[in-house]
């Protein structure tokens, strides 16, 4: 899509929002038309100038903030740790309730 502007002191904030709704309308519709399941990105702006500006919110900094991946950006298996204390409650919660299901069905006659 491209999205011609006369006024050079447009907000790039206000041309992307404007932008992004006709581009959803259209492609929604589409969609809706064709049954095909579709997503709308807008990543760049390229100014009147040439110069190239990214749309995309990039944070580099939270990044560094993740504890799940490791340093080549691979996921880090995890390690579940249970409480044998809570395993032996929940076994003993299911054990009641079974023993209890069984009952009632023996006093139903089913």
């Amino acid at each position: 899509m491209i999205c011609v502007v006369e006024q050079l002191s447009a907000s790039l904030s206000r041309i992307h929002n404007r932008a992004k709704i006709y581009l959803r309308a259209f492609v929604d519709l589409n969609c809706f038309a064709t049954g095909a399941p579709l997503s709308v990105i807008l990543d760049e702006a390229i100014s009147p100038d040439g110069v190239i500006q990214s749309l995309r919110p990039i944070h580099p900094t939270l990044g560094q903030l993740c504890t799940v991946t490791n340093e080549g950006g691979s996921v880090q298996p995890t390690t579940v740790v249970t409480d044998s204390k809570v395993e032996a409650e929940n076994a003993e919660r299911e054990a009641t309730r079974r023993a209890e299901e069984k009952k009632h069905h023996e006093e139903c006659g089913s």
